[in-house]
C-alpha cells in the first residue's frame, strides 16, 4: 500500500485551499491581476525537487542509530510553495461597468484640435459690425435709374409694361358691333357630317352719314326704286335670292375597270387626284419618283405620293385615260380637275331644281354622251389604319 509523504500531503493541502480561494466568487479582472502579481512576487520553488522523492538513507550500524535517535532532530526551514498552474491566466471574466471595449470610440470624446493662433486686429469689435448693419438696413439709399433697372427684374418688367405700345381699339361712338346669328347651314363644299351647332359670326358695320358729302356720286338701289314706284296697295314681285350654299355634284365611273368610284368635278383643281385607300383596293401601279406638293384651300401643303399613269375611266360608253396623282387621306375618293375638263371639252349645264348635267366627248371616237350628276356623298375611305402587324394582333 502506497501512502504520501509528508512533503506530498503539504502539497495536497495546498492545492485544496487554492481551489477553495478560486472558487470563492467571480472576480474582476484588477482582482485577478492584482494576485497574478502577489504571485509572483513569491519565490518560486522546483517542482521537480519538491515532488522527486527523498533519497533513501543508508542504514548504518545499531549503535550509530541509537545516537542519532537520542539527538533532537531541527526542521529545515520550509520553502513557501507554488501551485504549478499559478502562473496561468484567470479563465473568469466579468464584464466592464463603464465601457464597452469592442464598440468604436465616441466621436465626442475625441474632439479636433483648432487652429494654434487666430490673427484679428486689436480694434475690431463683433459688436460694431452688428450695430452697423442695423443702421444700413435702415437708412435710406439714393439710386440712379441704371442702378435701379439692373439690380432689381421685377422694376424692369414694369417698366417694359408701362412703355410698351399696344393695340387698342379706336373709341369711335359711330361704330356699332352686331352679332348675328346665323341657320344651320345644309352641307358644305367638304364637309362629312352635318353641322350640329349653328354658326356666329361678328358684322362690323360701319356708321355711314345719313348725306353723303356734295358732289358725291349716289348709284340708288334698284329694289328700292321699284318699290317706290308701286302704286299705293299694290303687292310687290317676289324676289329670288341664292341659297346659302349647294352641295358638290359627282360622277361615278368605272374606274381600271374593277368598281365604280364617286368622282366630283372640281374646275379649281389643276391636277387628278385619288386617295391612296382608293388606290390601294384598286391595285393601281404608280411612280412615286413623280411627286408634287398640293396646296389645299386654305394654305396647307401636302406631298404626293406618286403618279398612276394611263388610268383607265369608262363613262357610259366612252373610255378615258387619265394622269393621277395619288393622295395621302384626302377628303374625297377621286377629284376630276383641270385636265378632265379639257381632254374632254365638258360643257356644264345647272338648273334651277339644282340639277346638274355633263356632255362630255370621247377624243378618240368623236362620241358624245350626257351624264346626269348626282349629289355628292361622305368619301368612301375616311381614314387608314396606320397601326403595324405587331399592333394588329394584340
Amino acid at each position: 500500500m502506497y501512502q504520501l509523504t509528508d512533503v506530498e500531503r503539504i502539497q495536497s493541502l495546498e492545492r485544496e485551499l487554492f481551489a477553495l480561494r478560486t472558487r470563492g466568487g467571480v472576480r474582476t479582472r484588477a482582482q485577478a491581476q492584482v494576485d497574478r502579481d502577489s504571485r509572483e512576487d513569491m519565490p518560486k520553488v522546483d517542482n521537480h525537487h519538491s515532488m522527486s522523492p527523498t533519497p533513501a538513507v543508508p542504514r548504518e550500524a545499531p549503535a550509530h542509530q541509537a545516537a542519532a535517535s537520542t539527538r533532537p532532530r531541527t526542521p529545515a526551514p520550509a520553502e513557501p510553495l507554488v501551485h504549478p498552474f499559478a502562473n496561468a491566466p484567470d479563465a473568469t471574466y466579468a464584464p466592464p461597468r463603464d465601457r464597452n471595449i469592442g464598440a468604436l470610440p465616441n466621436g465626442s470624446a475625441f474632439k479636433k484640435d483648432g487652429p494654434a493662433y487666430k490673427t484679428t486686429a486689436p480694434i475690431y469689435d463683433e459688436k460694431v459690425a452688428s450695430e452697423v448693419y442695423n443702421r444700413a438696413m435702415s437708412t435710406q439709399v439714393t439710386l440712379t435709374q441704371r442702378e435701379l433697372l439692373s439690380l432689381a427684374p421685377e422694376v424692369r418688367s414694369q417698366v417694359r409694361e408701362a412703355t410698351s405700345a399696344r393695340r387698342t381699339p379706336p373709341k369711335d361712338p359711330n361704330q356699332v358691333r352686331t352679332l348675328y346669328q346665323d341657320a344651320e347651314l345644309p352641307y358644305a363644299i367638304d364637309d362629312l357630317d352635318p353641322p350640329t351647332s349653328t354658326v356666329s359670326s361678328f358684322a362690323h358695320i360701319i356708321h355711314q352719314p345719313e348725306t353723303p358729302p356734295p358732289g358725291s356720286l349716289v348709284v340708288p338701289d334698284c329694289y328700292e326704286q321699284y318699290l317706290s314706284s308701286l302704286s299705293p296697295g299694290q303687292i310687290p314681285q317676289p324676289l329670288v335670292v341664292a341659297k346659302e350654299s349647294s352641295a358638290l355634284r359627282s360622277i361615278i365611273p368605272l374606274v381600271d375597270h374593277q368598281q365604280l368610284v364617286e368622282c366630283v368635278i372640281d374646275p379649281g383643281s389643276q391636277v387628278i387626284a385619288m386617295s391612296d385607300g382608293i388606290c390601294n383596293e384598286l391595285a393601281l401601279i404608280y411612280d412615286p419618283e413623280v411627286v408634287l406638293n398640293m396646296q389645299s384651300a386654305n394654305g396647307e401643303i401636302d406631298k404626293s405620293l406618286g403618279l398612276a399613269r394611263n388610268v383607265p375611266f369608262l363613262i357610259g360608253d366612252i373610255t378615258l385615260y387619265l394622269q393621277v396623282h395619288i393622295i395621302r387621306n384626302p377628303a374625297y375618293d377621286v377629284l376630276l380637275g383641270r385636265p378632265f375638263d379639257i381632254l374632254t371639252e365638258s360643257v356644264v349645264k345647272n338648273f334651277a331644281n339644282e340639277d346638274q348635267t355633263i356632255t362630255i366627248s370621247d377624243p378618240n371616237t368623236g362620241r358624245k354622251a350626257t351624264i346626269p350628276m348626282v349629289r355628292r356623298g361622305p368619301p368612301r375611305i375616311l381614314y387608314r389604319d396606320n397601326s403595324g402587324f405587331r399592333d394588329s394582333r394584340n
